[in-house]
């Protein structure tokens, strides 16, 4: 409660302690293990790279909320493009395949290795995904949107 409503308010050091008392009093409880998430945030916010890397791994390896878990996926992709190590957003990307996410965030995350490739100069690949997309039908709007403008950088 207090955590959360700190985060909230945007109060970033106030509920990194308060996550922080979470995670060593509650040890390997669902509570804690989600505190590890927004611990993650957190860092990421504070252009703080190796410690949200931490952190969201950690959160990986014990979770089963699948809108953390692909906020995780993303925030970690985000980190290694920022590193510049798009190979490493590619394997974060993969990770998705072990859970089972809505069509909806899965397309989202496809499209974010869409965005991975482009940045490796490997428009071909983009290309195969945006078709396969593309493709589909009753796609979400957003989902439509994204996918033209990224023909346009094609």
């Amino acid at each position: 409660g207090v955590a959360m409503v700190a985060y909230s308010s945007m109060d970033y050091e106030n509920a990194k302690f308060q996550f922080e008392s979470i995670k060593s009093n509650f040890g390997n409880t669902s509570s804690a293990n989600t505190s590890s998430y927004f611990l993650g945030k957190i860092a990421y916010e504070n252009s703080d790279f190796i410690n949200s890397s931490l952190h969201l791994n950690d959160f990986l390896k014990n979770s089963d909320d699948d809108i953390l878990i692909c906020g995780a996926i993303k925030l970690l992709t985000e980190i290694s493009l920022k590193n510049n190590n798009p190979e490493e957003a590619l394997k974060n990307l993969d990770k998705a395949t072990k859970y089972k996410f809505s069509n909806s965030l899965m397309l989202d995350l496809e499209l974010m290795k869409v965005v991975t490739f482009l940045i490796m100069d490997d428009s071909k690949s983009g290309k195969v995904i945006l078709e396969e997309i593309d493709n589909q039908k009753d796609l979400p709007s957003h989902i439509k949107q994204r996918v033209e403008e990224l023909y346009g950088m094609i």
